[in-house]
């Protein structure tokens, strides 16, 4: 399941400040907990971090989204857009590739003197659940990111509306370039698919006639 029109109802502050700072921010270690009034099952519970980030100055400054299993050891759970611009600011959702028992954000700087940048951050679902703030210290040595890498393959599912045969597919984060190759398949539907107006930013599912019925399309991207 992606993040494709689901209602991230659900928030927990992970850090936060308004006063503008050059150095990079470590925030606290927070435990992710189950809630006791669950209302989504574990396989069907989805996470993703809101990011407001503003950059004062000349240098670059990104966040950073870390896990770690033990409050020991930390991994790059998601990685926010590269400011590099004074004045620079962005709100993005970023969807984690894994979030393990601990959680923090953190932001990354270069430049000399480094920039000044403001942040909030705050953790979102589908459902509902809990986050303690635990005596932990976050480090991002092994959490590293390289900017010249991008996401080799994304997937999610775009619905088709009854009596419709196309439906457009836009990516949480644009692509680079549009050098990528799609595999979509319908559910229940007895219609084959092709794509148009492929670009960095997303693309056009076609179908061989309109559904008689609201239908789901599994989609894979793999980029080149």
């Amino acid at each position: 399941m992606s993040l494709t029109s689901l209602l991230l109802a659900h928030a927990a502050v992970l850090g936060a400040f308004t006063t503008p700072r050059n150095t990079a921010y470590t925030g606290d270690a927070w435990a992710l907990m189950p809630s006791n009034t669950d209302d989504v099952a574990a396989a069907d519970q989805r996470f993703a971090v809101a990011v407001h980030l503003k950059q004062t100055g000349a240098g670059t400054v990104r966040a950073l989204v870390v896990t770690s299993h033990d409050g020991t050891t930390w991994a790059l759970a998601a990685a926010g857009t590269l400011l590099s611009e004074n004045g620079a600011e962005i709100f993005e959702i970023l969807e984690t590739t894994r979030l393990l028992r601990f959680v923090a954000v953190v932001t990354v700087l270069t430049g000399t003197p480094a920039p000044n940048h403001t942040l909030s951050a705050s953790l979102m679902s589908n459902g509902r659940f809990t986050v303690n703030k635990v005596s932990k210290t976050v480090t991002t040595t092994l959490a590293t990111v390289d900017a010249n890498v991008e996401v080799s393959t994304r997937n999610g599912r775009a619905t088709l509306p009854v009596n419709q045969s196309q439906v457009d597919v836009v990516f949480q984060r644009p692509w680079q370039d549009s050098a990528y190759t799609i595999v979509a398949t319908p559910e229940g539907e007895a219609v084959a698919t092709w794509v148009t107006n492929r670009t960095a930013l997303g693309f056009r599912l076609h179908t061989t006639g309109p559904v008689a019925q609201e239908t789901t399309i599994h989609w894979m991207a793999v980029h080149d």
